[in-house]
C-alpha cells in the first residue's frame, strides 16, 4: 500500500515529467523517473509476504485478573538475505499491542514474548496478529493478517472461603426437614455437549434436531443446594463495587462447587446459570469473566420470580431497599438460610431494615467480605 508519503512523491514525479516535457528540461525528467522508481523498489523490496514465517501462541488461555498473560511470536527468515526490521500489532479486545520485529539475517529465526493486558476481567479476543512492514522513508506499506484470534479469559480474583454455612455441612447426613428434597440423581435439563461427559447421556432426539450433540444434566438431589443472587443494575453499582462483588460471588460458588454442591447463580436481569460439566468451577469463572452490568435489571422482580427454594440463599449487592429487604425475608420458608453480602467500596450503600433470621455481612472489598465470611457464618 502506498501511504501519503509515496503518493505524494508520485505526484511531484508527475509534475516534474510534465514540467520537463513542457521546457526540455531532462533534469527534471530524471530527477522524476528516480522518484518513481524509488517507490516501486521500496513496493518489490518491502512488498515481499512469503520472506518470514509467524508462528504466535499463548502461554494459557485463562489467567486470574492481574495474573501475567505471555504471549510467544516465533519469527523465522526463510530466504538467505538479510530481512529489515518491521513490527507486529496485535489487537487485545479494545487495545491493541506494538512488538518490534528486528531485521533478521538470512535462515535465522527468534522468539519474542510479551504480555497481553490481564488487569481487567473480560473474555478478551487476542489477534489475529498483524505485521507490518515500511520502508526507511515510509514510501509505502505493507500489512498482514497472521494466525487466527485466541479467546483470553482473564477470570475474576477469588478469596478463601475457610467456612461453609453449616446448614450445608449438617445436611450432609440427609435431608433435615419436609422441604429438603427427595430422591437421588434426578433429571434437570438438556444442554450442549461438552468433552468428557458421559456419552450414554446423549440426547439423540436434541441432537438431530439442533445438529449439535446434546446430552441429559442430571444433578444428585440429595446433596445441598446453594442459590447466588448477584445483582447486576448497573444504576446501583460502581465500577468498582460491581467488580468486588463478582468476586465474592466466585470466591463461594467456586468454594461451593469443588464440595461438590450443586450451586446456582441468579442474576437481577433475569438470566440464570448452573455450572455443569467435567471441570464445573472453570465453566462457571468463564461464564464470570463475561458478565456485565444490566440497565435493565430489576433485583425486587428477581426476588419476586425467584422459582424454587433449596438449603442456602445468598445474595450479593452494593444495598438493598425496604422493599427488596422485605421479599427476601418472604424467602426464610423456602431456604434454611438466608445470607445478604453488601459490597460497598465508598460506604454509601446501606440495608433499610435488616429481616430477622437473615444475616448480613458488609464490607468495601470482596476480600473484606470474604474475612467477615470466615469469621462470622456457623
Amino acid at each position: 500500500m502506498i501511504t501519503p508519503n509515496g503518493r505524494a512523491l508520485l505526484i511531484g514525479a508527475g509534475v516534474l515529467f510534465v514540467a520537463g516535457l513542457l521546457v526540455a528540461a531532462w533534469p527534471f525528467i530524471a530527477v522524476a523517473v528516480a522518484l518513481a522508481v524509488a517507490v516501486g523498489l521500496a513496493r518489490v523490496v518491502f512488498g515481499s509476504r512469503g520472506e518470514l514465517t509467524f508462528t504466535r501462541v499463548l502461554d494459557r488461555e485463562r489467567v486470574t485478573r492481574g495474573e501475567p498473560a505471555i504471549a510467544m511470536l516465533t519469527i523465522r527468515n526463510k530466504t538467505q538475505r538479510r530481512i529489515p526490521s518491521s513490527q507486529a500489532v496485535e489487537p487485545c479486545g479494545q487495545e491493541s499491542i506494538t512488538v518490534p520485529i528486528p531485521a533478521l539475517a538470512g535462515g535465522v529465526g527468534r522468539t519474542l514474548r510479551y504480555q497481553i493486558p490481564s488487569d481487567r476481567r473480560c473474555v478478551m479476543p487476542v489477534g489475529p496478529l498483524r505485521v507490518e512492514r515500511s520502508d526507511p522513508f515510509e514510501l509505502v506499506k505493507f500489512q498482514r493478517s497472521v494466525g487466527d484470534a485466541t479467546i483470553l479469559y482473564v477470570h475474576p480474583r477469588r478469596h478463601a472461603l475457610r467456612r461453609l454455612p453449616s446448614t450445608l455441612l449438617r445436611s450432609l447426613d440427609g435431608p433435615t426437614s419436609d422441604r429438603a428434597p427427595r430422591g437421588s440423581v434426578v433429571f434437570h435439563a438438556i444442554r450442549e455437549y461438552v468433552a468428557g461427559d458421559d456419552q450414554r447421556h446423549i440426547h439423540w432426539r436434541s441432537s438431530a434436531r439442533t445438529g449439535e450433540l446434546k446430552v441429559r444434566q442430571f444433578v444428585d438431589t440429595s446433596k445441598p443446594d446453594v442459590t447466588v443472587v448477584l445483582d447486576v443494575a448497573r444504576s446501583r453499582h460502581s465500577f468498582e463495587s460491581f467488580e468486588e462483588a463478582i468476586e465474592v460471588v466466585a470466591s463461594l460458588m467456586v468454594a461451593t462447587t469443588d464440595a461438590g454442591f450443586p450451586t446456582h447463580l441468579v442474576t437481577s436481569n433475569g438470566s440464570e446459570f448452573t455450572p455443569s460439566g467435567p471441570h464445573p468451577s472453570q465453566f462457571l469463572l468463564d461464564h464470570l469473566a463475561g458478565l456485565e452490568m444490566s440497565d435493565t435489571a430489576t433485583l425486587d422482580k428477581t426476588l419476586e420470580t425467584l422459582r424454587k427454594g433449596g438449603n442456602t440463599l445468598c445474595v450479593v449487592t452494593r444495598d438493598l431497599s425496604l422493599h427488596e429487604a422485605a421479599l427476601v425475608a418472604a424467602r426464610r420458608g423456602a431456604f434454611h438460610s438466608i445470607l445478604i453480602a453488601l459490597v460497598d467500596p465508598d460506604g454509601n450503600g446501606s440495608v433499610e431494615q435488616i429481616p430477622a433470621g437473615v444475616r448480613v455481612v458488609r464490607a468495601p472489598s470482596a476480600a473484606g467480605i470474604i474475612g467477615e465470611w470466615n469469621v462470622s457464618i456457623r
